[in-house]
């Protein structure tokens, strides 16, 4: 887990609302096994989501971009320990329906990456105290069932609501 503030700081100088890191959320999507996310090795999936995100963008190999979509401002960074999804914590339910679109299109892409993974590890942090700490981790099983997503949605948004 990144213990250094440097997304933080580059969300927090692009979305320009806020310069407290405590108001700020932190979602973090990971390919389980671990491996290699980026856009060299998972092309159709970095593609997709650059396609989900225009006309912002796009995202280039171990890229960021600031994105605003239905209603949302959210910055997203690209790592070779999958994507980073930065937002104000006051707009809680439009990140988290953003957060389930990107997990939606990447589980989508991934059968054209002839990769198989077994699942994706969606985890919520918030900088706290002088750090920044994981307060929810779901694991969502591959390929997506009817109702991987509604889970995601309702837990991230009941974790949301206990620590706004």
């Amino acid at each position: 887990m990144r213990t250094t503030t440097s997304g933080l700081d580059c969300a927090i100088r692009l979305i320009q609302k806020s310069s407290n890191y405590e108001d700020y959320v932190i979602f973090k999507i990971l390919p389980d096994p671990e491996t290699c996310f980026c856009s060299g090795c998972f092309p159709n999936v970095w593609n997709q989501l650059n396609e989900f995100i225009f006309p912002d963008g796009p995202i280039e190999h171990e890229g960021n971009a600031l994105v605003r979509k239905d209603g949302c401002t959210f910055y997203i960074e690209q790592h070779e320990s999958g994507p980073e999804i930065i937002s104000l914590a006051s707009d809680l339910l439009n990140i988290v329906a953003s957060v389930a679109a990107l997990v939606v299109i990447i589980s989508a892409a991934l059968p054209k990456e002839r990769k198989t993974l077994k699942r994706l590890v969606v985890s919520r942090r918030k900088y706290k105290k002088g750090k920044i700490v994981e307060s929810t981790k779901i694991e969502i099983a591959l390929p997506l069932s009817p109702d991987a997503i509604t889970e995601l949605k309702t837990k991230m948004t009941k974790s949301n609501k206990r620590q706004s």
